[in-house]
This record gives structure tokens, sequence and C-alpha cells, in this order.
């Protein structure tokens, strides 16, 4: 399991650590690659230094600008973790989720090297554009906010098109959407396998008992978050919850002192996270952005808390498919959304069909088994490993 972090900074992340939980509780081995951390959740594997992060970046010294920008090309660090892996556990497969910044393309021309079969999963757009939230192909990244990150997500954009892409075995997409933007604007075809999460370890609790509206996710403008703030002002009788961390926090925390139904305790925890969404009556999800496959979307119809978003991406499609909540048009805005969210909130009815088919949904099409049979199918369609050992051993 190569990913950049064993820790939760983002969905990919927490996917990567329950996927590879399921793995080993149906008999497999799993071994990882990824960046040291004391708050690593992981520890069976090879664990090799970064570069940079998310916190980190602004901080930076010249020369820590440059061997950023030097491993975001290649890790000589995790080209190494990944030959000695390959060489001592001999996995059947590398599942490759995100790589970049930190391992770069190194453990994907590795495990080439050792004829071991990559499977690697689309968690965004990252094969598609420079920027991992453009969904059109756009060959400069115009969403980081430094030009010097810009230039280097546009640079390695090089990279994962002509030597990461061409030596994956099969791709793996989260929703029928993404499988589709990959088909049509780079030539890649996918294996759809919706996300999955765990169904809530317990009942749920009634409209009666809940209150309120809960956003929890990034707080970057691609996911909406203005939005939220505007519908909040719109509905001043309805608790807003912001949970998250990111470019934005500072204005939500300025907000919320000025917004008197406004409520933003930063960031948590998954388990507190799940708590919050477990008592409120609507998850606002209102991304800017196709998101792919939304694993905040997934917690909180397993929560029985309706999802209300826009009609773009894999969250949609997860939240149309299943019936567990309200889909805005595309073209729809703030105060379309403050409407819907009002209207959901005080329809009991209309809530709790919308509250019992996402709880379904969690427990079939995006339930744990679900996915790691169709996981499984695609592991046994790749090529058997042939371990050659790379030139020099």
């Amino acid at each position: 399991m190569v990913n950049n972090f064993a820790r939760i900074t983002g969905g990919a992340d927490l996917h990567c650590l329950e996927l590879t939980e399921g793995l080993r509780q149906r008999g497999h081995e799993v071994r990882w690659l990824a960046t040291a951390s004391d708050r690593n959740l992981e520890t069976e594997g090879d664990f090799v230094p970064y570069a940079v992060d998310a916190q980190s970046r602004e901080k930076l010294s010249a020369a820590g600008r440059l061997r950023a920008a030097r491993w975001a090309f290649w890790n000589p660090h995790a080209a190494a973790a990944a030959d000695h892996l390959i060489r001592s556990f001999r996995p059947d497969v590398v599942h490759v989720h995100k790589t970049y910044v930190q391992l770069s393309v190194a453990p994907v021309i590795v495990a080439a090297r050792h004829h071991v079969p990559v499977v690697q999963t689309a968690h965004d757009y990252e094969f598609v554009s420079a920027s991992a939230v453009d969904s059109t192909g756009g060959s400069w990244d115009r969403d980081e906010s430094r030009f010097s990150y810009q230039a280097l997500n546009s640079a390695t954009m090089l990279t994962r098109r002509f030597l990461h892409k061409p030596r994956v075995s099969r791709w793996i997409a989260v929703s029928r959407d993404l499988s589709r933007i990959y088909r049509e604007t780079a030539g890649v075809n996918m294996e759809v396998i919706p996300n999955f999460t765990d169904p809530s370890p317990v009942p749920p609790v009634a409209f009666g008992e809940r209150e309120g509206v809960v956003f929890v996710g990034r707080l970057s403008p691609e996911k909406g978050v203005e939005h939220v703030l505007e519908a909040a002002r719109l509905n001043p009788g309805i608790p807003f919850t912001i949970v998250g961390d990111g470019p934005l926090a500072g204005r939500v925390k300025s907000l919320a002192s000025d917004i008197g139904n406004l409520r933003f305790p930063g960031f948590v925890d998954n388990s507190e996270g799940r708590a919050l969404l477990r008592g409120a009556r609507v998850c606002a999800m209102p991304s800017l952005w196709r998101e792919p496959g939304s694993l905040v979307g997934l917690e909180a119809m397993s929560e029985g808390t309706p999802v209300v978003t826009y009609s773009r991406g894999g969250l949609a499609e997860y939240v149309a498919d299943a019936g567990a909540g309200v889909v805005l048009p595309e073209r729809d805005g703030p105060p379309e959304l403050a409407a819907a969210i009002a209207s959901l909130h005080a329809d009991g009815d209309g809530w709790e069909r919308f509250s019992k088919a996402g709880r379904e949904a969690v427990g079939t099409v995006h339930s744990r088994p679900a996915y790691l049979e169709s996981l499984e199918s695609v592991y046994r369609s790749v090529p058997g490993p042939e371990f050659r050992p790379a030139s020099g051993g």
C-alpha cells in the first residue's frame, strides 16, 4: 500500500487505512510505504522522511524548498524503501494511492523494474490535470495559492503523464463520474468501485432529537465553504457548525463571532466528526469542484444524516443513487442552498425517507465487504508477479 501519509490528513488517507484493515481481516498481508511521523496510525512497512506538507510548506528555508522540489520528481528515500519492500516482502501487487509530492513517481518506477504489477486508485484529477481539483485537463495549476507550488504541480504533471501513467496495470475510480472524466480527458479506462464506510455502531438519532446543519471537510474554496457561510446568514434560526482546517480557517473563525448561529470548533478527529454528523439534521456539502467520492458524505449517510449538495461529481452521484438527500442543480448558489437546507430541516417525513435510504446504501453498495470483493477481483485480474531483481541484485 503506497500513500503519502499513514495518518489522516484527508479522505484518501482514511480510505487507505480502512482498506488495509479490511484486507487483513480477509487474510491478506499488507505492508505500507509512506512518510514517517509520530502520528502514523500504520506501523507495518517502510516509512521515509518527507520534505514538505501542508503545515510546513510556508516555513521552509530556500534549501528546504529546493529539496522539496527535487524530491517531488524523484524521492530517493521512497525509491530505496520500495526496492527494500519488494525484495523482502515480495508483494503480489503494489497498490498506489496518493504519492505526489511527497513520495514522487519513485515507487511506481521501482515496482515496474521488478515486474510487480501496479494498481492505481484515482482519488482526484491529478493524472488528468496539473491541479488535482481540475477536471478539465488543464496543463497549469491555477488552484494553488503560490506561484512556486503552481509551477511545481504543473511540472510534475509531465512525470505523472509520461512516467507514472504508462506503468499502471489497472486503474480504479471511486465513482462513475471520475471514470468518465479520465476516459474522455486522459484516455484511461478504469474499474469503478464506489468508496465505502462502515455502518454506524449506534442506532440513528431521531429527527426530533437532532438540530442544525454541519459541514465537515477541508476549509478551501472548492469545497463551497463560502456558500455554507452565506446559507448560515440566510437561516439565522438554524444552528450551523463548520468543522475542519485549511486556507479559509481564519475567515471562518472570524465570521463565527459575527454570525450568531455559526459555531466553529476547528479541526476535530474522525470520531468527533462522526458525532457531529450524528446529531445534525442536515449535512451541507456544496462542493464547487467535481468531488470524486466524498467519504464525509458516506459517513453522514451512515449516521442517517441527509446530505445537501450540488449536482456535480461523484458526491452527487452517491447521494442521488442512494436517495440520501437533496441534489441541487449545478447552477444553483447560496440562496437555493439555504432554501433547501431550511426545507429539509423542517420536513420530518422527507427527512426520514432520506435518512433510511442513506443507511441502507451504506449497508449494501457502499459497504466494506462489497468494496473488498470488487477490489480482490481487480487484484486477481492483473498479471501475476514475476519477481525479477532489478539490476544490481
